[in-house]
């Protein structure tokens, strides 16, 4: 399901994460738009290797940090509410090489993407191709090799 409900999912490094500041966030739900300012960044990421997508090595684009949004996750399963915060998430370091799991802005007149949720939009990596999961994020817990869950994604998305 992570997979599927991913546009893009590819390794990259982060290049930029200025400091958090108040940001506008505009949310749609039947006929009322609710407004609500969240202390979020915009990171810059480098596109290393993609396994769903269609961003191209060396492409930079800008993804939005919102540790805030963590608060309120529902379970999509179940409906229920999730006892998350934004400690429980992964948190992007510069320079730092992760696995993203994108959406893009629902407004297509912004070039932004978004975390698929905000506990499974990135995975660390590092420098021996491991995986750090945070235990909160099921759908990939238990996979510790760069190379066996992107054979598993693949496997995902080819079928």
């Amino acid at each position: 399901a992570l997979v599927n409900a991913s546009s893009q999912i590819f390794i990259g490094r982060v290049a930029d994460i200025p400091a958090l500041t108040g940001t506008r966030f505009r949310a749609d739900s039947a006929s009322s738009t609710i407004e609500n300012t969240l202390p979020a960044s915009v990171v810059q990421v480098e596109a290393y290797g993609t396994l769903k997508g269609s961003l191209r090595y060396g492409e930079v684009i800008q993804v939005i940090y919102c540790p805030a949004l963590c608060d309120e996750i529902t379970d999509a399963a179940t409906l229920k509410s999730l006892a998350y915060t934004a400690v429980d998430a992964t948190v992007p370091q510069e320079d730092g090489i992760y696995l993203f799991f994108l959406v893009h802005s629902p407004d297509a007149k912004q070039s932004y993407y978004f975390g698929v949720n905000p506990i499974q939009g990135l995975v660390e990596l590092d420098s021996s191709d491991r995986v750090h999961v945070t235990y909160l994020n099921s759908a990939l817990s238990g996979h510790y090799s760069l190379d066996a869950l992107v054979r598993d994604i693949r496997s995902i998305v080819e079928n």
